[in-house]
């Protein structure tokens, strides 16, 4: 009770924020290379291909974690519920089943933070 998640759109942010800086890195290994570092009188190459299996690994990395939906990013939460855990497995199930149209920025997906009040209410008996 009294709980405030004002900053959970912020939070929510920063992780997306910290997942998109992760593709970032893993697309620079697909078709990349390496920079080594060294001085005009050390031999050797100063730029290297990444290997194959590398690139391969960031392409199923990229294919699992961007071209399908991060069900980890959109994983739905009870953050309260009255009476507790009475109605938690129902809500859960309902919400699972809903589709979800995404939120389109400059022509792109972006995330949205959305919070729904679920009622649960008992039919009456009619006598």
């Amino acid at each position: 009770d009294g709980e405030n998640y004002d900053d959970l759109q912020e939070l929510y942010g920063e992780m997306v924020g910290q997942w998109s800086r992760y593709i970032g890195h893993t697309v620079t290994l697909i078709g990349g290379r390496y920079q080594n570092a060294k001085t005009s009188d050390q031999n050797g190459p100063i730029y290297t291909p990444v290997p194959r299996d590398r690139q391969e690994e960031a392409l199923a990395f990229i294919t699992d974690e961007v071209f399908e939906t991060p069900t980890w990013m959109a994983d739905p939460e009870i953050l309260r519920s009255e009476p507790p855990g009475v109605f938690d497995r129902s809500a859960m199930r309902a919400v699972l089943k809903w589709k979800y149209q995404p939120q389109i920025v400059d022509g792109k997906p972006a995330p949205v933070v959305t919070y729904t009040r679920l009622r649960f209410e008992m039919e009456k008996d009619e006598e």
